[in-house]
């Protein structure tokens, strides 16, 4: 009984999605659809927002986020980098996006690889290499590495993270106390 009323359920769903194709509609139904055809189907929407939706929704399966990784808008690219069902592969081509914001979702999610998050310590834009220091699967070395970076917050990050070696935690805060002491008054 419940096996059919899911498919009831899923058909007018599917039947509502293909007789209204106002925005609101399309993009409510999204966020109550488990079904991987409708998200596919969701997916290949000429409507930007529908297709984030589709990138959002937590039961979209990880083949339709990775045809997803090459969509036009960054916004698309951007909700498939913040899903917690992006595979790590995905997720490796999505750290060489131009939009930096793609960058940084990718640098926050767990399933971030840290040979990923690696690369991604040198991205040129600080904001993405900020959130690097933040995710607990970089490597210690990455970490320890940070703790050099050229802006005071991707220190601080890299010193906050427990992965980050105490001995280099450490060093770094010594570094930071003697640079204060050196400086002379105005």
């Amino acid at each position: 009984m419940i096996i059919v009323l899911a498919l009831l359920v899923i058909a007018a769903c599917a039947a509502a999605i293909e007789l209204d194709r106002r925005r609101g509609v399309r993009r409510s139904l999204n966020q109550l659809i488990h079904s991987s055809d409708l998200l596919g189907q969701l997916s290949r929407d000429p409507d930007g927002q529908v297709r984030r939706r589709a990138a959002r929704n937590l039961w979209c399966p990880p083949e339709i986020l990775e045809q997803l990784i090459r969509d036009s808008d960054s916004e698309v690219r951007r909700a498939v980098a913040d899903n917690l069902n992006c595979p790590p592969a995905a997720l490796d081509q999505l750290s060489q996006d131009p939009d930096w914001l793609v960058r940084q979702e990718v640098a926050d999610n767990p399933n971030c690889s840290p040979e990923t998050l690696d690369q991604m310590s040198h991205d040129a834009d600080r904001a993405v290499r900020l959130v690097a220091a933040d995710n607990a699967k970089t490597p210690p070395e990455t970490l320890s590495r940070l703790l050099q970076d050229s802006w005071l917050p991707v220190q601080k990050a890299a010193a906050r993270n427990v992965c980050t070696p105490r001995q280099a935690v450490t060093a770094w805060h010594l570094a930071q106390t003697d640079s204060h002491s050196n400086r002379q008054p105005i």
